[in-house]
């Protein structure tokens, strides 16, 4: 299998491998929380993945929460700044969020809340200087993930940063597909930030949530004292420790230049087969990422690609199966039949240059079916 869908998830970097390896054959599975020798052994394994997470990001550790992935992260963030609102009813947000804010934005407007917006052109970029004036008002809190899942698309989660810090509104970031992909620097946000390990070589069933502010956070679960009582739960050492082992690799340089160059390759591959057509250039994307407008269905592409031994996507993976066109590519204009002809190519360490080569001459083949 040739895997092309790393924005989905990845299997474990060979780096995480080994250091999982090391501590199953120790007796480091033990409960964290608890006072014995193997206890204690267990809680420097999370603290010392902690330490490193903070690093990656620019952040003290004290801010780092750990949870069971970015969809909790990104429920637990949302409640707290509804819970926080002090009356203010209005979201600031972006329309092309992952399902797990998305469909918690939808709920809120349901309930009375009101959102608005920010304006999504056909490549999925969003006017950076938007956010100044949609600020104006009472405005709770805003949302504006650091890059697109599905398009790679990036978006001014930067500028929306220091609009909203400027005015002392918080702002919550989904960093899910950019932590190990670009640089995040948490420092100067007033805010949230999510984001999981797995589809960078951790676990999956890890995740983060970093909190400029930690008083009066309580978190989603109650019941114990676990993560400074902002979490209960016995946390998942082995899991937590991939992350901190990704970390390290994040803070050793991730080779973004290589998969750029990679992304290129496949573009090269198909740039002039009729009908097919790249959304977001180079330039405003995620280095990894490469999404394709088609001449068919994306299902039928990815099928194909498939019975080839080669793994892409079409759509987000928390939205498998569904039937819809994709919302994002909906609220960036694309009609339901273009957006029913869109698929992701996205590299990362469990592909090499040899395979992503022969996945260039596959698809070819493949879209011109």
């Amino acid at each position: 299998m040739i895997f092309l869908d790393h924005n989905a998830g990845a299997p474990p970097h060979p780096v995480v491998r080994e250091r999982l390896r090391g501590l199953l054959e120790g007796r480091d599975w033990a409960n964290p929380s608890s006072p014995h020798a193997a206890g204690r052994a267990a809680k420097e394994i999370v603290e010392e993945a902690r330490e490193q997470v903070a690093l990656s990001v620019g952040s003290s550790p004290t801010q780092v929460t750990f949870t069971s992935g970015a969809t909790e992260s990104n429920a637990a963030a949302l409640r707290h700044w509804t819970l926080r609102s002090a009356g203010a009813r209005t979201i600031v947000c972006t329309p092309v969020e992952h399902p797990s804010v998305a469909d918690a934005l939808h709920r809120l407007e349901r309930e009375g809340w009101i959102l608005r917006r920010a304006p999504v052109d056909r490549s999925g970029g969003i006017p950076p200087d938007w956010i100044g004036s949609a600020l104006d008002g009472d405005v709770a809190f805003a949302v504006c993930m650091s890059a697109n899942n599905e398009t790679g698309a990036l978006h001014p989660w930067r500028e929306w940063a220091g609009e909203c810090g400027g005015r002392g509104i918080p702002l919550h970031v989904d960093a899910t597909q950019s932590w190990g992909r670009e640089a995040i620097a948490v420092r100067g946000i007033r805010g949230s930030v999510a984001w999981s390990g797995h589809k960078v070589g951790a676990l999956s069933g890890a995740g983060v949530l970093w909190l400029s502010e930690t008083r009066g956070f309580s978190g989603l679960a109650e019941g114990g004292p676990q993560e400074r009582g902002r979490r209960a739960g016995t946390e998942s050492v082995l899991a937590v420790a991939s992350l901190g082992e990704v970390a390290r690799l994040v803070l050793a340089g991730s080779p973004w230049r290589e998969w750029s160059d990679w992304r290129e390759i496949l573009w090269r591959a198909v740039a002039d087969l009729p009908g097919v057509s790249r959304t977001v250039d180079a330039e405003h994307s995620l280095p990894n990422t490469l999404h394709l407008g088609l001449p068919t269905r994306a299902e039928t592409a990815v099928m194909r690609m498939d019975l080839e031994g080669v793994a892409v996507s079409a759509g987000s993976a928390c939205a498998s199966g569904s039937m819809r066109p994709s919302p994002v590519l909906l609220a960036m204009g694309w009609s339901e039949s273009e957006a029913a002809r869109g698929i992701r190519v996205s590299v990362g360490h469990a592909v090499d240059e040899q395979g992503v080569r022969r996945a260039a001459e596959i698809l070819p083949r493949v879209l011109t079916k």
